[in-house]
């Protein structure tokens, strides 16, 4: 499964390096990528992690993402 979703408040590196920590914890995520000019994060992960699982952990690390269903985008098989 591939998850994509836009956030309201990212910078460079040392986002980059607290983000792969933080989702990197949750069950299932075998990949993240950040992407700072788009303001978006790829996150590769099996269904034992869901996009509000991963919103969520998010919000707890202190980013926040973006408002609305469009602003998330699911690529799954």
């Amino acid at each position: 499964m591939k998850t994509t979703i836009h956030i309201n408040d990212l910078m460079s590196c040392g986002c980059r390096n607290s983000i792969h920590q933080g989702l990197g914890l949750l069950p299932g995520v075998y990949g993240v990528r950040v992407d700072p000019d788009r303001l978006e994060v790829t996150i590769d992960h099996t269904d034992e992690t869901s996009s509000s699982d991963i919103c969520c952990r998010l919000r707890q690390m202190g980013y926040t993402p973006a408002d609305g269903s469009d602003n998330i985008t699911d690529n799954n098989p």
